[in-house]
Parts: C-alpha cells; sequence; structure tokens
C-alpha cells in the first residue's frame, strides 16, 4: 500500500476515534461533570494559594487546565502511556519529597543521600501498589493519593507538635482523634499549592493504563518485589546507607526532618528501635550467668566490727 494512502487511511481513523469520543461524551456526560469539577477545585485552591507571584499562578492554573483535559481523555493507547511512564517516574517522585517538604522547611539542611533514599522510597510504594493492583493507573494515581494524605499528616503535625510521624504515633491514633477539635486546620499558601500539584499527580497517574501480557506482569512484579526488597534491606540493615552517616536529633526532633526528610527520618527511628540479639541470649542462659556470679561473689573484709554492723544493717 503506497505510503500517501496509508496515511489517510490513518487520520481518518483517528478521526473517526475522536468522533466516537464524543458521542460517548454526549451520551454520558458524568466525565465532563467530573473534569469541570476538578478544575473548579484546583482554580479555586489557586486563588487561596496565590501570594502573589504570577509565576505560580499560571502553574497552578495550568495544572488545574490539564487535569481537566486529562479526565476528558480515553485510554491512552502504550505508545503513549510507557513513554509517559518513564517521564512520571523521571519528575514526579523527585516533585513529591520537594512537595511534601518544602511547605514546613527549605530544604537547605537536607543531608546527601536523602534526596536518592526518599525518590526510591517514592517509587517503591508504586511498586508495591502495583504488586497488589496489577495496574500501572492505580499505582501511579494511587501512590500520590498516598503521599497527598501523608503530606497532609506531616504538615498537621509539624504545625501543633513541631516535629513528624513516628513510629509510635500509629500507636496512638486513638489518643489523637480525641483531641482534633482542639487545633486550627488553616492551610499556608504553601501548603495549597502542594496539594494542587498533587491532585494533578493523581490525575495524571491514573491516565497511564499500560496493558501487559502476562508474562510481563509477571516479571514487572518479580523486579517490584526485588526493588523493593534492596531498598528495606540499604536503609534498614546496613550501617550506614549509601556510606552516608545520618544523624537523628532526639532533643529536637524537628531538626531530624530538615536534615533528613519525613519520609526517611520515619524509617530512621524505626531502624534505632530494632534491638539486636546477641548469639546465645535466651532467658536459661541469663539465669545461669546470675546463679554462677551469685555462687563466686565474695564479700570484701570489714576493717573493723562497726563497718561490718553498718554495712549488715542496710542488708
Amino acid at each position: 500500500m503506497p505510503e500517501g494512502i496509508k496515511a489517510q487511511l490513518q487520520k481518518l481513523h483517528v478521526k473517526e476515534r475522536l468522533f466516537n469520543e464524543l458521542q460517548m461524551l454526549r451520551k454520558s456526560p458524568q466525565r465532563i461533570i467530573f473534569s469541570a469539577m476538578i478544575f473548579v477545585l484546583m482554580a479555586t485552591l489557586t486563588a487561596f494559594s496565590w501570594d502573589g507571584i504570577s509565576k505560580r499562578l499560571i502553574i497552578c492554573m495550568g495544572l488545574a487546565l490539564l487535569s481537566g483535559i486529562l479526565i476528558l481523555l480515553p485510554k491512552l493507547p502504550n505508545r503513549i502511556s510507557i513513554p509517559l511512564l518513564a517521564v512520571y517516574l523521571l519528575y514526579v517522585p523527585l516533585k513529591t519529597f520537594q512537595r511534601m517538604e518544602l511547605p514546613v522547611h527549605d530544604m537547605s539542611a537536607i543531608m546527601d543521600g536523602v534526596t536518592e533514599l526518599t525518590v526510591a522510597f517514592i517509587i517503591c510504594v508504586y511498586l508495591l501498589i502495583f504488586l497488589f493492583t496489577q495496574s500501572t493507573a492505580a499505582a501511579l494515581g494511587g501512590g500520590s493519593a498516598f503521599f497527598l494524605f501523608l503530606f497532609l499528616v506531616e504538615y498537621y503535625l509539624r504545625q501543633f507538635r513541631g516535629d513528624f510521624l513516628m513510629p509510635g504515633d500509629l500507636e496512638a491514633t486513638g489518643t489523637a482523634l480525641t483531641i482534633m477539635g482542639s487545633y486550627n486546620y488553616k492551610l499556608s499558601p504553601e501548603a495549597v499549592y502542594t496539594i494542587i500539584y498533587f491532585l494533578f499527580f493523581i490525575v495524571l497517574g491514573a491516565k497511564i493504563w499500560i496493558r501487559m501480557h502476562k508474562k510481563v506482569h509477571i516479571a514487572a512484579s518479580i523486579l517490584a518485589v526485588l526493588a523493593i526488597g534492596i531498598w528495606y534491606y540499604i536503609v534498614m540493615d546496613t550501617p550506614n546507607p549509601l556510606g552516608k552517616e545520618f544523624i537523628i536529633n532526639y532533643w529536637q526532633m524537628g531538626n531530624t526532618q530538615n536534615l533528613n526528610g519525613a519520609s526517611l527520618s520515619y524509617f530512621l527511628l524505626l531502624k534505632e528501635k530494632k534491638i539486636d540479639i546477641p548469639n546465645g541470649y535466651s532467658e536459661k542462659a541469663l539465669d545461669a550467668i546470675a546463679k554462677t556470679a551469685g555462687a563466686e561473689y565474695i564479700p570484701p573484709p570489714w576493717k573493723n566490727d562497726a563497718e561490718a554492723k553498718y554495712h549488715h544493717g542496710y542488708e
């Protein structure tokens, strides 16, 4: 078939597909309504977050418009979804880390290696969701939704308590719920700006739906498990991850987040709670040591009777 005729057939196919999509939108306007709602929500948040910086206003309105358009689009073919996935993984995890931290500190004190480990953690969360759902759209969109929720938790903890989410906080959730009403939940413009970004990441991620053969699903799942396991081993089982020595400031926990970021700080504290049990440790071994020590103990000689009476009086 001549190339000219082939190109014309492809154009006709694209036009026919667009016409069919428009017909579907007319018959089922839910997507149009949802698209409009997302745009209005993000535009409203933009009005609250704008602090006079024109560049920020343009970015927020652009993200709102793109989100509305993405919702109206049909499912994207693999030839578009795969490059989008690469761009998403290269850009969004790093931006997610930055947007989670910048509303509470300027990131100027972040230590070497923190960015790499946190970005890897964010990707591992995507992979973990993928393992359960076997869907790239659910992994990316759901992962960004998780980090939006985590950001709000971290933000309010910093505002109310001056620190970040710690392992012990998960055990005290019930206590926290009883005192929530006494706090002020107003968000700063910087925090609202972060929420706008996350909403866009959720919408964009949910559109990246890659169709895979069963064998590809299995291979991707195996690689996901390996990647998560490697990250856990590096962070939790090596003394100095990536050859870096991270600092936990127990006297001022808020400063720990300034140094390590909230997500990595959580795992560093969790790592500190792990107790290394020596080889041969057991209750029986301790009891045997105590009995041996008691049997071999010889009290020191007293200098005189008065000193002996004094010490025996306190036994």
